[in-house]
């Protein structure tokens, strides 16, 4: 390391696969001038990077080294400063920026040190309503930057050093794997059955989520269940919720027994960036040993808490429904496992059936997917809106962009394309009322 960022090295690790990561940069020593903070910030960076890459492979090693690694990752001041640019950047503050006082590297680099993920939390926490898919859902709102870090630092680390099961495609590839494995697997299947785990994040028991954790049980209690008791709910309206359990299973599975537990031995707080990862290891946990060792032969998909079954025999479709009604028993109440069972829906080779936003059906072997017509409908009701705040043809970037994300969301699928063509003509017509209008909306579509 040169003397222009002016780094202490606390030790220097040998970069040997099968090591814990290296010490580089794990302690540093902040300069005094903005241009060399911000050297220090890019080699930290650089070396979050490489330290990660060196965790996926002890991630199938031995379970005491990997957690040993982490906890040396979790120390390093690189994996510090790396996280907490992350969620800076994530509410537009470009560290050092010019037109960004708050937030000089100097400043980000003395903060970065400081983070702990078994430290306490002070920042403002709130939970409130979001529309998601035209229903409130209730979100965890951290307001201060060093708690959403803490939350990236542990998150990070988890991501490096988890190899999730092919079957599980949040972080293995996303809604794209979901959708190219389905219509690779759907043509063999004998029944379908389509699911999702009801109020997933709420009623997750917090025994699960520290068992088997490879992150120390202060952090998981720190980032994951602290919140639940700093949070004020900030509900607008007259129907503002009496209790955590009333705002996170209102309208979602009825009077819970688990109701009066969320917060107090159950729940991930929804709007963490820890909770996603963290509730992905307990269905994996949960999936793998009540349906993949019960049933050997069945395939299933998981992204998030959306859940299909493909069974090789439509005889098997009664067991694993009760399979899955016995796992809601086990995890949580009578309440919650009928409601399982009244979400889990059985198909039959060549109907149609709702995945992920598709209406996805199988003729003669092929598979069609076609978005759902709500979901065409509010794209064209968000451009249009957009359509109507535009000032001048800049304007028209953020409807491009709705459009040719859902394009390549959906494929080339014919709902898909007359969809994209009723855009792209009320986009035309809007656009030809300014000068050079057309030429300027061809310029937007022109990768």
């Amino acid at each position: 390391m040169t003397n222009e960022s002016s780094v202490q090295l606390s030790a220097q690790a040998p970069k040997m696969a099968g090591k814990a990561p290296a010490l580089h940069l794990a302690s540093i020593t902040v300069p005094s001038t903005e241009g060399r903070c911000l050297v220090l910030i890019s080699d930290c960076l650089a070396q979050d990077r490489k330290v990660r890459a060196k965790l996926r492979q002890l991630a199938s090693g031995s379970k005491h080294k990997l957690k040993k690694a982490l906890r040396h990752y979790c120390r390093a001041d690189y994996a510090k400063v790396a996280a907490l640019t992350t969620e800076l950047a994530r509410d537009d503050i470009k560290v050092g920026g010019t037109k960004e006082k708050k937030w000089t590297a100097q400043r980000a680099l003395e903060e970065a040190r400081k983070l702990s993920v078994c430290g306490q939390s002070v920042g403002k926490v709130v939970i409130r309503p979001i529309l998601l898919e035209e229903k409130l859902r209730p979100v965890f709102k951290f307001f201060d930057p060093m708690d959403r870090a803490r939350q990236r630092l542990a998150h990070n680390a988890l991501k490096a050093a988890t190899i999730f099961p092919p079957w599980m495609f949040l972080f293995n590839g996303g809604e794209r794997a979901a959708i190219t494995w389905l219509a690779e697997h759907l043509p063999k299947a004998r029944a379908i059955l389509v699911t999702d785990v009801p109020s997933c994040f709420a009623l997750l028991p917090w025994q699960m989520v520290e068992n088997g954790s490879l992150l120390p049980r202060r952090a998981i209690r720190s980032l994951l269940f602290d919140p639940w008791k700093r949070a004020k709910i900030a509900w607008p309206g007259p129907e503002r919720p009496n209790s955590l359990g009333e705002a996170f299973l209102r309208g979602a599975i009825g009077a819970s027994n688990c109701a009066d537990e969320i917060g107090a031995g159950r729940g991930l707080p929804p709007g963490a960036v820890l909770s996603p990862i963290v509730a992905q290891l307990v269905l994996q946990k949960m999936l793998a040993e009540n349906l993949l060792c019960e049933f050997p032969g069945i395939e299933i998909g998981l992204l998030a808490d959306n859940l299909v079954i493909l069974l090789p025999d439509k005889n098997l479709a009664t067991l694993v429904i009760d399979r899955l009604t016995m796992l809601a028993l086990n995890h949580f109440d009578d309440i919650v496992a009928h409601e399982f069972r009244r979400r889990t829906d059985a198909f039959k080779p060549g109907e149609a059936f709702k995945y992920l936003g598709r209406l996805i059906r199988v003729k003669n072997k092929r598979v069609s997917m076609d978005p759902l017509p709500g979901h065409r409908e509010r794209l064209f009701e968000s451009v249009c809106n957009d359509l109507g705040q535009a000032k001048s043809i800049e304007d028209f970037d953020r409807p491009v962009r709705r459009m040719v994300g859902f394009a390549s969301r959906h494929g080339g699928s014919p709902a898909t394309t007359l969809t994209v063509m009723r855009v792209a003509a009320a986009m035309a017509d809007e656009a030809s009322r300014y000068r050079d209008g057309l030429h300027g909306l061809n310029s937007l579509l022109d990768p």
